[in-house]
């Protein structure tokens, strides 16, 4: 039986840098970050949404009578999400930086007659490694990728 590494194990060893085995957790589900932050964000969309802002709640129930039966204007839809992943901690030059780890996926349908179909569903598995852990910038779209065809050749299958 041919022994597999993990995908971190691979990122360490090809990068010269040193694993910590720190706590895993996903950002979806668990707020990280002790700091806050109290600056100003810029708005980048200025008009979103509703044009009027109604003052209570708005009854739709009669329009939604009158379009009811009537052929639908939209016919694609869609859809994703994404789940992201702090899977460890890699120290490069005296740096501990976070290793993040991604699953993104996103689908487009179709409706006609009332029946759905699926056109055309993409899905990305992507892992963030910081800048240094190449040595050099210079040939780092080469790093990534002899990086990546070792991940896909040597990775563990759970």
């Amino acid at each position: 039986m041919i022994n597999k590494k993990s995908v971190i194990d691979i990122v360490s060893k090809e990068t010269q840098g040193k694993r910590y085995k720190s706590h895993r957790y996903c950002h979806d589900v668990i707020n990280s970050s002790a700091i806050e932050y109290e600056e100003e964000r810029e708005v980048i969309w200025k008009n979103f949404g509703e044009t009027t802002k109604p003052q209570k709640p708005i009854n739709l129930k009669e329009r939604a009578d009158k379009l009811k039966g009537q052929k639908s204007i939209f016919t694609y839809f869609l859809d994703g999400s994404r789940h992201t992943y702090k899977v460890d901690d890699i120290s490069y030059e005296k740096n501990v930086l976070p290793i993040l780890a991604g699953q993104i996926g996103v689908g487009c349908c179709k409706r006609v007659d009332k029946t759905m179909t699926k056109e055309k569903i993409e899905r990305k598995m992507v892992i963030v490694v910081p800048r240094n852990a190449s040595g050099s910038e210079w040939g780092m779209q080469n790093f990534c990728d002899d990086l990546l065809q070792k991940i896909n050749k040597e990775k563990k299958v759970y």
